[in-house]
């Protein structure tokens, strides 16, 4: 308040000084000439000299020091204030762009979220759309669990049965090859040997016929040649289906089965493997016998089947009496060759019938003159 120049005191430090210099007025009057040699401001020199009307000026000088003091303190404070404001917007700001930020941030999350409980109404729909399945197939799986039990028990009875009857049938293979097997080959020989007693007959016959009259010779010699002539020397000619029937058909094979007088040559596994591919091949032609001996019955018609034999030469022994006539190959010789050379071998004046799915043998016994029909149509026929 004194004024001093360079530097200020506390108010408690002015006030003190005040109080000294009151008190002493030989130790003011020292300050003040003192006062002189330094710097004081005017409110020091008046305090310390003490004119005439000293406490007034001073006191307006305070008043003005107090008003600028108040005018700096409200100017500073309009400036501290000037830059609160400053801050304060400028926080705003920043606080409106965060805001901002969070709204669209908000905004991103809500529509995630609607994203995310559509997935998961999506993701519970299969969930239980998924247990609904696991439920079927579960049940669907102990079903079939039981189905496979209950068909494997039938199976262990039916093959415990055919193992019965395999040993059955093999009690009866060897008891019965003792007459079976000379007795069919005795068959045989004795159809080849009325065959050759035939064709003799025929010769003889030509040449004991009484001779024609002079004028009719050459008429004679006509009939003659044509009553003589061996019917296998005659190319043979296939059995024609009546209209409208399509080889292959069933109605076709039925034709060609109820055929009067025919001839059914049978290729054997060809068809047994067809029609039981599970079975071995004892069981195979034990099945396939029963079945054309039921062809017999059905169609009146005679049925030879061909087996390839076994691999040493020799043929699977014959255990039960038979309307099929069974034949099986010699060692290194195929079904095939001697189903087209039976047909050869059968009178031209008989329809013949192969059952084959084998293309060679088909096409062999076309060139001859044979009807043919395949393995899957006879089994067809056969089980209808």
């Amino acid at each position: 308040m004194l004024g001093f120049r360079g530097g200020s005191l506390s108010e408690h430090a002015t006030g003190v000084v005040i109080r000294v210099l009151d008190d002493d007025e030989a130790f003011r009057e020292q300050v003040a000439a003192a006062a002189d040699a330094v710097e004081v401001a005017t409110a020091g020199r008046l305090f310390l000299q003490r004119p005439d009307g000293w406490r007034t000026e001073l006191d307006r000088l305070v008043d003005a020091e107090r008003e600028r003091r108040t005018a700096a303190a409200g100017a500073e404070a309009e400036r501290s204030a000037a830059q609160r404001v400053r801050g304060l917007e400028r926080s705003l700001d920043e606080l409106r762009r965060r805001l901002d930020a969070a709204t669209a941030a908000a905004a991103r999350a809500a529509e995630d979220l609607d994203v995310e409980r559509a997935r998961r109404r999506t993701a519970e729909r299969d969930r239980s759309d998924l247990e609904q399945r696991v439920a079927a197939a579960e049940a669907g799986r102990a079903r079939a669990v039981g189905e496979l039990t209950a068909a494997r028990s039938t199976a262990e009875v039916r093959l415990a049965r055919v193992r019965e009857l395999e040993a059955q049938v093999e009690a009866l293979r060897e008891g019965r090859d003792h007459w079976a097997t000379p007795v069919l080959s005795g068959i045989d020989r004795a159809r080849e040997a009325l065959e050759s007693l035939s064709e003799a007959l025929g010769e003889v016959s030509s040449h004991v016929r009484r001779p024609p009259e002079t004028g009719d010779v050459a008429a004679a010699a006509a009939r003659d040649a044509g009553s003589s002539a061996d019917p296998r020397r005659v190319r043979r000619t296939p059995v024609r289906l009546v209209r409208g029937a399509i080889d292959g058909t069933l109605e076709a094979t039925d034709q060609l089965l109820r055929t009067p007088g025919v001839l059914v040559l049978v290729d054997g596994y060809n068809v047994s493997m067809a029609g039981w591919p599970h079975l071995d091949v004892t069981a195979q032609r034990a099945s396939l016998q029963s079945m054309l001996a039921t062809l017999v019955a059905r169609a009146s018609a005679e049925v030879w089947v061909v087996f390839d034999g076994d691999d040493d030469g020799r043929s699977p022994a014959v255990t039960t009496l038979s309307p099929v006539r069974v034949r099986y190959t010699s060692a290194g010789v195929e079904a095939d060759d001697v189903l087209i050379a039976q047909v050869g071998e059968v009178r031209t004046d008989r329809p013949v019938v192969v059952v084959s799915s084998d293309r060679r043998v088909r096409d062999g016994v076309a060139a001859a003159g044979a009807n043919s029909i395949s393995s899957q149509a006879l089994l067809e026929w056969c089980r209808r």
